[in-house]
């Protein structure tokens, strides 16, 4: 956080004599009281707010970021080792299935063939339903 607690207190109170000043003329003592209270808490968080924000980009300015860093320091390492190392191993060409796994009794789904031609009976019931539907 930039400066200290000093900086919030000055400007609350500027903020709080200015605001009574201005504001007794045309209130009461007690109305002008409260309204220059209002302005003290106010500039104080607000000033708060300030510091606190100045402060976090004062500490970014003075620190490097550190994830372009630990970046920066995987692809020199990525460097340092890139050769040196084989791989020998290799994939199955495709998965030999135990006798086990192939006596599971799975068998794919075969759903009965859907069709459009209705027989008697359906479409004696549909013309039931509408005019069911159409009788009041």
């Amino acid at each position: 956080m930039a400066g200290n607690v000093k900086w919030n207190l000055v400007t609350g109170l500027i903020g709080f004599a200015g605001t009574l000043a201005l504001s007794m003329p045309h209130n009461i003592l007690k109305t002008a009281f409260i309204q220059s209270l209002y302005s003290f808490i106010f500039l104080f968080l607000i000033t708060f707010l300030a510091r606190w924000l100045l402060g976090l980009v004062a500490q970014s300015a003075q620190t490097p970021d550190s994830a372009a860093e630990a970046v920066s320091r995987e692809l020199a390492r990525e460097e340092d080792i890139r050769g040196t190392m084989i791989d020998l191993a290799t994939p199955d060409d495709a998965p030999v299935l135990s006798q086990t796994e192939a006596d599971t009794g799975f068998a794919p789904l075969n759903p009965p063939k859907l069709s459009t031609d209705l027989g008697e009976r359906q479409v004696a019931d549909a013309v039931k339903a509408l005019r069911q539907m159409t009788d009041k």
